[in-house]
């Protein structure tokens, strides 16, 4: 099951719909169950439809339903990928027949037109066919100087081996951090020597691409230790020698790679080179052409105004991409949203806001994963104790310590585990939380590391904890305590 899960939650709300429509025309019987299951599946409810059916038959609709999907991929892979490919390759099919058959001036203008949407899209391996195809037929009258497609051809197959070590790299780099999630890692040791074992300078070989790759590996590794700290930020000087460079290859990592660097100095709660690097996303991030790297960026933007005392500003930024995007791509600032609010004692804006988030936690946790899922449940938690709506929330306090109460105990989460006993004191003697009997016991509950190796969102739970324990302000308390001062 976990497998389908997963495939369905690679569509986005349109592939969905195009999905459904792919199922309705394919189905010849009217009484075809794919598309409930499909829909249950994406609702988290497919054990209704098992329920409803029997195992055996659910397992022979769910098998149909995983082989369709895998076919529905396929076909949008190849709208949506292959497209160019397919267009290249006929344009240098079309070349080969004009050439065979002495047009020369026309084929070489669109081998040549063939040859720069290549160049612009960086596909090299297709520029290998079309300098094959040069070489083939230089010895026309009306073909371009030998020599200079001789040498186009070496420069391009040096290219793509490099872009294929590059690769090596990559893939040398990311098993590294999957084999070792103890140690800190010298990342500049670590992609220095994979260099000299697949060949390649170094200084000269890095892109955008590689070092957003390895950024990207190192944000998710920091995220699942909970500490920002000990990462090794060498790809910061690398992007700095490629911006010097003006390199103009893989735009798109360009922006990742700006967009991770801002977001791991946020987590270390350095504000001020986090602003830096918002800033130049803000100068080449553009909300038509790149949506979904817009609504991340604005997103940290927020997530840095409201950390530095200007939660207005941030939930302005906020307003506007909730209101004119989908609901899926909207999930990280709804609850950006929600915890703004509660900071603000503003409770019942956030639980309209909550009340948006509407996907069981199983979806959640598989889509955007469980630390964020835990981030939901907690803050749903707090807004329930806010809102004294008592029946409620001992049902949510059973559910999280029930599904999720394992998980919570082991390693770095351990203290949201104790986090969650705190809680369940006080909602059994709400008296007790002002008390010296607490304080004492929270002192002994909450193991902190080092301030600039701590979580930055547990710090603000336990700032709503500290708050009611002080009978201050939920979001002064939360700015004291993530400050670097």
């Amino acid at each position: 099951m976990n497998d389908i899960i997963a495939i369905i939650n690679l569509l986005t709300t349109t592939e969905k719909q195009k999905f459904i429509r792919f199922l309705d025309k394919k189905n010849k019987r009217h009484d075809t169950r794919n598309i409930t299951l499909f829909s249950a599946i994406d609702r988290g409810e497919a054990d209704l439809i098992r329920q409803e059916i029997g195992t055996n038959a659910f397992n022979v609709l769910k098998k149909r339903l995983m082989d369709n999907l895998i076919d529905f991929l396929a076909n949008l892979s190849l709208e949506q990928e292959a497209s160019l490919e397919v267009q290249l390759m006929k344009r240098i099919l079309v070349v080969r027949k004009l050439l065979d058959n002495q047009l020369e001036k026309k084929g070489f203008k669109l081998l040549k037109r063939a040859e720069d949407m290549a160049i612009e899209v960086g596909q090299l391996t297709l520029l290998n066919e079309i300098y094959h195809t040069y070489v083939e037929y230089s010895h026309l009258p009306e073909a371009p100087d030998q020599e200079e497609i001789f040498e186009k051809l070496k420069r391009n197959t040096e290219q793509f081996m490099e872009q294929e070590r590059l690769n090596m790299v990559y893939a040398m780099v990311k098993k590294a951090f999957s084999e070792n999630t103890t140690k800190d890692i010298d990342l500049d040791m670590l992609v220095n020597e994979a260099f000299v074992k697949f060949g390649g300078d170094s200084s000269m070989t890095y892109t955008y691409k590689l070092l957003s790759q390895i950024a990207q590996i190192t944000d998710i590794v920091a995220e699942m230790k909970k500490d920002y700290s000990a990462i090794d930020l060498f790809f910061v000087e690398k992007l700095e020698l490629l911006e010097r460079r003006g390199e103009r290859r893989h735009p798109n990592y360009r922006v990742e790679l700006i967009y991770h660097i801002a977001n791991i100095y946020f987590r270390r709660r350095d504000f001020r080179k986090c602003k830096i690097y918002l800033d130049r996303l803000e100068q080449i991030i553009d909300s038509k052409s790149n949506p979904k790297h817009y609504v991340k960026y604005k997103n940290l933007e927020a997530l840095y105004y409201n950390y530095t005392g200007s939660y207005g500003k941030a939930l302005d930024i906020l307003d506007p991409i909730l209101n004119n995007n989908s609901h899926d791509d909207t999930m990280n600032p709804r609850l950006v949203v929600v915890m703004i609010e509660l900071q603000q004692g503003n409770y019942n804006a956030a639980r309209k806001h909550l009340f948006r988030l509407t996907h069981s936690d199983r979806w959640y946790e598989s889509t955007i994963g469980i630390d964020w899922t835990l981030h939901k449940k907690f803050l749903e938690i707090i807004l329930l104790i806010e809102l004294q709506e008592s029946t409620l929330l001992e049902s949510r306090i059973q559910s999280l310590d029930r599904t999720y109460g394992q998980i919570l105990k082991s390693g770095t989460t351990r203290n949201a585990y104790n986090f969650l006993r705190l809680i369940k004191k006080m909602v059994n003697k709400p008296h007790i939380v002002e008390s010296d009997e607490f304080r004492l016991l929270v002192d002994k509950t909450i193991i902190w590391r080092p301030k600039e190796r701590e979580d930055l969102f547990m710090m603000s739970f336990y700032a709503w904890l500290k708050a009611k324990m002080e009978k201050r302000n939920v979001y002064e308390v939360t700015l004291e305590l993530v400050s670097d001062n």
